[in-house]
């Protein structure tokens, strides 16, 4: 059913020389849509935020909330006027980094860029 017309498709699978055809073969052990795929090879979320902001791991607990059930590593680069530092978040923070928490982190008006790192 993931087979369908103008849309992307992840297949893992295993290619053979097809003697019958003289080409190469395919045969699928998994197919994923492009957001399935993209959520399961995915190591963690990269994060740019501009400062300053006094509550932003409030906000960022708020955005997590919904991924917090993942062991994905969170990496944020933060920068204001005066400094700037790149900090990975220890495994208290680990999430299931996805497009939908990405788009969620875009959202705020702290963060400049939100990516997965794969």
């Amino acid at each position: 059913d993931l087979l369908t017309k103008d849309e992307i498709i992840v297949v893992e699978g295993l290619a053979a020389h097809n003697s019958f055809s003289g080409g190469f073969q395919v045969k699928a052990q998994k197919v994923m849509t492009l957001a399935e795929a993209k959520s399961r090879f995915a190591r963690g979320v990269h994060i740019s935020l501009r400062g300053p902001a006094e509550d932003i791991f409030t906000r960022l607990e708020y955005v997590f909330a919904p991924y917090r059930d993942g062991s994905d590593a969170v990496w944020l680069d933060y920068r204001n006027e005066r400094a700037r530092a790149k900090l990975q978040l220890g495994p208290e923070w680990g999430v299931n980094a996805c497009d939908e928490l990405v788009a969620a982190l875009s959202e705020m008006d702290i963060v400049s860029e939100a990516r997965l790192v794969y």
